[in-house]
């Protein structure tokens, strides 16, 4: 049975026929995107001066390439820029360095991010920077750390010395959930509060002590009232009271607020700038 691997690629149903890949999900996606981006003030035929006020920006993973490639535009100078998002970034899964992915955001004029577990190498990740960032353009990358507190401490630190000596002026964010992963008794995927509090700190003291720039948060929210996160130990016994995740557990809006506000309560960084 194939897996999976999302609304727009195929159903979630555990059946052979809804499972299949159907490029008309492609298609439904991309109308309900043009649809939210409308909504947020973008129009496709304004100019700057039409658009209404400062709509928000929207940003998500490049991951299914059948969906980007065919959104790739020239501006007035010619030059390449991915029109599905303003802001793309590539996970962990995707950032080798002569894969796909990699080499279709090294090709965009778009500001781009790439997220960076534990295990990456100082020279894995210059070699990523100098593909990514040639031209070491203030803005251009942004990298996001999903390692775990601990790790985050012992290993982050030198990455960011390393970046910063390349002359790599980019911000660094923290996804404090992707790396904290684990099962709750029920046998649902779940992460621990506490766990991404903890991280939240360790990242800003890691980044800072190292002079580079912690500049936010990459976070998996609901508006609901879901139990998908453990508050505390007592909550991993609830967690599949009220899961309704497709995929990975998120935060509801008090455990949201809780994250952020550990993000609040560390000092930001004043020791590099652009």
């Amino acid at each position: 049975l194939p897996v999976y691997r999302g609304d727009m690629v195929n159903g979630r149903e555990a059946i052979c026929g809804h499972r299949q890949y159907d490029a008309q999900r492609l298609v439904r996606g991309y109308s309900a995107a043009r649809d939210i981006m409308q909504h947020l003030g973008w129009k496709a035929s304004a100019s700057q001066e039409q658009l209404s006020g400062s709509p928000a920006w929207t940003s998500h993973e490049m991951l299914v390439l059948d969906y980007e490639l065919p959104q790739l535009r020239q501006d007035e100078q010619g030059r390449v820029f991915l029109g599905s998002t303003h802001w793309p970034w590539i996970g962990e899964r995707t950032r080798q360095l002569t894969g796909a992915h990699v080499t279709l955001l090294s090709e965009v004029l778009n500001p781009v991010a790439c997220k960076v577990g534990p295990d990456i190498t100082r020279d894995q990740l210059l070699s990523l920077c100098e593909r990514l960032d040639s031209k070491r353009e203030p803005g251009r990358l942004t990298l996001i750390a999903r390692m775990g507190a601990q790790k985050v401490a012992d290993r982050l630190p030198p990455l960011v010395e390393a970046v910063r000596q390349a002359g790599h002026k980019i911000i660094w964010l923290s996804d404090p959930m992707h790396g904290i992963t684990i099962v709750a008794p029920c046998g649902n995927k779940t992460r621990m509060v506490q766990a991404i509090t903890e991280e939240i700190t360790a990242f800003k003291h890691a980044v800072i002590s190292a002079g580079g720039v912690a500049a936010g948060l990459h976070l998996e929210t609901t508006p609901d009232d879901v139990s998908e996160c453990a508050s505390d130990a007592a909550g991993l016994h609830q967690v599949a009271s009220r899961y309704k995740s497709l995929c990975d557990p998120r935060l509801n809006p008090w455990q949201a607020i809780t994250a952020v506000m550990a993000w609040k309560n560390q000092p930001t960084s004043t020791l590099a700038s652009f």
